[in-house]
Parts: structure tokens; C-alpha cells; sequence
């Protein structure tokens, strides 16, 4: 027998909770982190994840931490084929984000974001950086990037992409 429609939400919301209360608390803690991120590797893991190395865990690197979401099959998705950018499937990311900005605060998350520009501008990933600096607040930062690169962008005539640089600032 049918016994009616179900709230796709609360299911969502449900199952979430299930797969996060199974996890040890600085797992779940690097998962919300690593759920702002559009994807992720090792070391950006660590930089975000632990931002003060000298009182986390030993035993939880950014390796460890992508080890341990694939052992347990928690929704990663390997981006390349030596295995070292992955990203969240969309839809577990999401409930992520939703349920870290519901027991979160808007300061740690523009923090995370912080900590990621920085990580990717230190890689030379501009857009990246931009993107997470710009997300941060941290409009100062972003713009010391894009006049980092400039010059390299308009000589090679990517005006296109030194305009999608500039649409992102307020």
C-alpha cells in the first residue's frame, strides 16, 4: 500500500544525518569544510582543514582524510586519472552546505574560503583564488591576483577570461 508522498527533504535531511553521526568528529568537521570547495586534493585539504597544524590530529592528513571518504564510499569522485583532485558528488555536497550553514557561522565559512584563496593563489590557480578570495570578503587579496596576472592574461589576449575575473567583484 501507498502511504502517500514523501518529503524528498527530510529524507534528504534523514539519510544526512545517518552518514554524518556515523563519523568521527574531526572527519565530519574536514567534510563540512571540504563541502565549500568546488573540488580538492590533499594539501588543499590540509590548508583548509587544519589551519592551525600544531593542534590537529597527527594521524589526519589531507591524504588520510580522501583515503578515508573513499574507503568509506562517501560520495568522492576522482577527477583525474593519478588520483589527486576529486569533488563531492553535487548532490551530497549540497546537503552538506545546507547543514553546515545551518549549525555553522558565516565567519568560519568566509575563513575556509580564505584559507582556500590563499592556497590556490600560493598554486598559481587564479581562478580559484579569486573565486574563494572573493567569497571570503577578502576583496584585497582577490585583487592583488588578478594584478599578479594581468599582464600575462591581456599580452595572450584571454580578455575573456580577465572578464570573468572582474564580474565576480561586488
Amino acid at each position: 500500500p501507498d502511504d502517500g508522498p514523501v518529503d524528498s527533504r527530510h529524507l534528504q535531511e534523514y539519510l544526512l544525518a545517518e552518514v554524518m553521526n556515523r563519523l568521527d568528529p574531526i572527519l565530519r568537521e574536514w567534510l563540512l569544510t571540504i563541502a565549500w570547495l568546488d573540488r580538492f586534493c590533499p594539501e588543499l585539504c590540509t590548508a583548509v582543514c587544519q589551519p592551525d597544524s600544531a593542534a590537529a590530529p597527527a594521524d589526519l592528513t589531507g591524504e588520510a582524510f580522501i583515503q578515508r571518504l573513499q574507503d568509506d564510499n562517501l560520495f568522492v569522485i576522482p577527477l583525474d586519472g593519478e588520483n589527486h583532485w576529486f569533488r563531492l558528488h553535487h548532490l551530497f555536497r549540497q546537503l552538506l552546505q545546507t547543514w553546515g550553514r545551518k549549525r555553522g557561522n558565516d565567519d568560519e565559512i568566509a575563513a575556509l574560503h580564505r584559507r582556500a584563496g590563499v592556497w590556490f593563489a600560493g598554486q598559481d590557480l587564479p581562478d580559484e583564488a579569486i573565486r574563494h578570495l572573493v567569497l571570503a570578503g577578502d576583496i584585497a587579496e582577490a585583487e592583488k591576483v588578478v594584478l599578479h596576472h594581468r599582464y600575462a592574461l591581456m599580452n595572450s589576449e584571454q580578455w575573456i577570461r580577465l572578464e570573468r575575473w572582474l564580474h565576480q567583484f561586488p
